[in-house]
């Protein structure tokens, strides 16, 4: 993949993110003010697996775990957190 395939790819990938959050209401808008308390969060966690999606790591049964625990996590069921280690965190 060149360098122009790269960025188009990237770029693409946080357009969808971006739509994701929004339509999560994970960032919500009231005037000028901008409201993401998990978007930070939710965006690392989408664009690890994308990458690894990209990379032939996941398979689609392993982003629809993630995705599923992202889901439970804006509605307060789990927490998701990085640890020190780097590795992604998921409990009750």
């Amino acid at each position: 993949m060149n360098e122009n395939d790269k960025r188009t790819r990237d770029l693409k990938n946080k357009k969808t993110i971006l739509n994701y959050m929004q339509e999560k209401g994970i960032i919500l808008e009231n005037g000028n003010t901008f409201y993401a308390e998990k978007a930070f969060l939710v965006n690392s966690i989408l664009s690890w697996c994308i990458r690894r999606c990209d990379d032939g790591i996941f398979t689609p049964q392993d982003v629809r775990f993630y995705f599923d625990s992202i889901d439970q996590y804006i509605h307060g069921e789990v927490t998701i957190y990085w640890s020190d280690e780097g590795n992604l965190v998921i409990g009750a």
